[in-house]
């Protein structure tokens, strides 16, 4: 059963925010399919008729291919990534022009919005296996700040602490890294 509570429906408009600037995206949305059925809209990110259009396009002919786990291109280097829980398509993401190498972050938020999709309530990690990995991406995206990873997420700071002990992982030690650092001799 997805959960279409206002709780995840705000947790899955975050995902997609966050998706949205990690991608270079201005235009994404997510959309439940239960039961096989034509997606049906979700949450959105500036889509107009044209973006439902190519949607509806895209699954007559990629359906399968996203039950299977396969992203399906759309018109005008658009695509619709699966959202996949307990092996069986419950949703799919668009993104609209995406910027090279975001697979990985779209796979990251597709694992996270379909945890909360399920029941409206974030699933364990026996039925999430992919919680810990997801967990690591996204710690390391931001930095380890836990506070901003919480509200990602939608939990509390003592959630992602506990999840963190659960899977054994600890903060890392010494100074913070910076994605950018300047080359010798620039200030």
């Amino acid at each position: 059963m997805i959960s279409k509570d206002a709780q995840t429906r705000e947790i899955v408009e975050r995902a997609l925010d966050l998706l949205a600037g990690l991608t270079s995206s201005k235009t994404c949305a997510a959309f439940v399919c239960d039961d096989g059925r034509e997606p049906e809209l979700f949450v959105s990110l500036r889509i107009d008729q044209a973006v439902l259009d190519r949607v509806r396009a895209a699954w007559k002919y990629g359906c399968d291919a996203l039950a299977y786990g396969s992203k399906v291109d759309c018109a005008e280097g658009s695509a619709l990534f699966p959202v996949i829980v307990d092996r069986q398509l419950r949703g799919v993401i668009y993104i609209e022009q995406m910027g090279n190498g975001a697979e990985e972050e779209i796979n990251l938020v597709s694992t996270l919005i379909g945890n909360r999709l399920i029941d409206g309530a974030p699933r364990t990690s026996r039925e999430a296996p992919n919680e810990r990995e997801s967990l690591l991406l996204l710690l390391e995206r931001n930095e380890w700040n836990i506070a901003r990873v919480s509200r990602l997420l939608g939990v509390s700071r003592l959630t992602v602490y506990r999840r963190l002990g659960r899977h054994g992982v600890s903060r890392p030690s010494g100074p913070k890294r910076h994605p950018n650092p300047l080359p010798d001799g620039a200030a």
